[in-house]
């Protein structure tokens, strides 16, 4: 793309002259521009709004925004910072979603319908040592797997994270004992997403092979492991190997990440105990969100990490567009969770806490 772009520039830099050249776009005047991702694991959600226009965008300041579920009125959001309108509701699989929004007298809804969820069981987890590269130094991983059912007669496709939880008695700030008025240490908890770049998808070659660049039915997938390794931030993967039965997902999250440090108070040599737990989170998606993701992950790709001069796509990739009365893309994830359970920990702090 950025090479088709130089070349295109090429002519007018020789021409020394300022030419303004617009595609011939299907609208006049600014058209209302919807995006979201829901998930039935949340309770607030949020939709971008922009007005797309013929040189320019812009957030959309003062709209109105429905929620709708199965036909029924469940929320409604107004008043933004920088375009992003938030409300709270609910969703469930099967369910039927449509969301509206009306700004400056136009008007654009999308309907979804939340796909079926997968059945993960069968938690398990040990603790591995590896290195990302021959260049770095080995580190510490926890390995969490379980089991993936794939959704029966029908395509799917899936992507995972995961999510670290942790308390320790004692650690942490003071808190004051309404029954006694006094100040005593109280117990640190804390629950947070384990960031991409931490976890690992080394140990799951599905996970480390489902980089899809083509799309096409008779086209190639590409199948560049060390591409797909450091490029599958989001741990996708289709069902084309385990239709209709079961995938043993494999993901580590460094151990530094997963309990990462906080900002405590706490003794140097005092043992601590910590009640901690991985959460493996898989979404369904459909399949115009799984192109979605994929055209987006190839986006982001540094091909040069593999020695790579290629072009991302064998064909044309249409954007997944859903809108009525105006453009964007708005998808409904069914999220299932399972956790695993790595407590309790038991050290002094830097123990318990890993560089």
């Amino acid at each position: 793309m950025e090479r088709w772009f130089s070349l295109f520039l090429l002519p007018l830099l020789l021409a020394a002259c300022e030419t303004l050249i617009y595609p011939d776009l299907p609208f006049e005047g600014d058209v209302l521009v919807m995006n979201a991702r829901l998930s039935t694991a949340d309770s607030v959600h949020t939709v971008h709004l922009a007005w797309s226009r013929r040189d320019s965008v812009a957030y959309v300041a003062d709209a109105a925004v429905s929620c709708r579920v199965n036909g029924v009125a469940v929320a409604t959001a107004s008043g933004a910072k920088e375009g992003a309108y938030t409300f709270e509701a609910r969703f469930a699989p099967g369910d039927e979603v449509v969301l509206a929004a009306d700004a400056a007298g136009h008007h654009a809804e999308a309907a979804v319908t939340v796909p079926a969820a997968p059945v993960v069981d069968h938690p398990r987890w040990d603790r591995v040592r590896h290195a990302e590269t021959a260049e770095e130094e080995p580190r510490d991983y926890y390995r969490v797997k379980v089991d993936v059912h794939d959704i029966p007669g029908q395509r799917n496709f899936y992507k995972a994270g995961l999510w670290s939880s942790y308390s320790v008695p004692g650690l942490g700030g003071y808190v004051r004992d309404e029954a006694t008025g006094e100040y005593v240490q109280g117990t640190l908890s804390v629950t947070r997403q384990v960031r991409e770049r931490y976890v690992t998808n080394y140990y799951d070659p599905l996970l480390g092979s489902s980089l899809d660049l083509s799309f096409g039915a008779n086209d190639p997938y590409w199948n560049a492991d060390e591409l797909n390794y450091y490029r599958n931030l989001w741990n996708l993967f289709p069902d084309t190997s385990f239709a209709d039965g079961v995938h043993t997902l494999v993901l580590a999250g460094r151990c530094s990440e997963v309990m990462r440090r906080p900002s405590a108070t706490f003794e140097p040599d005092r043992q601590y105990e910590a009640d901690a737990c991985i959460r493996v989170r898989v979404f369904s998606l459909s399949e115009e969100d799984w192109r979605h993701l994929n055209m987006s992950r190839a986006d982001l790709a540094d091909f040069s990490i593999a020695g790579l001069d290629i072009d991302v796509y064998e064909q044309t990739q249409p954007y997944p567009e859903n809108v009525t009365g105006g453009m964007g893309f708005v998808t409904v994830e069914a999220a299932v969770d399972v956790v695993v359970d790595i407590g309790p920990l038991r050290g002094t702090f830097h123990e318990i806490f890993p560089d």
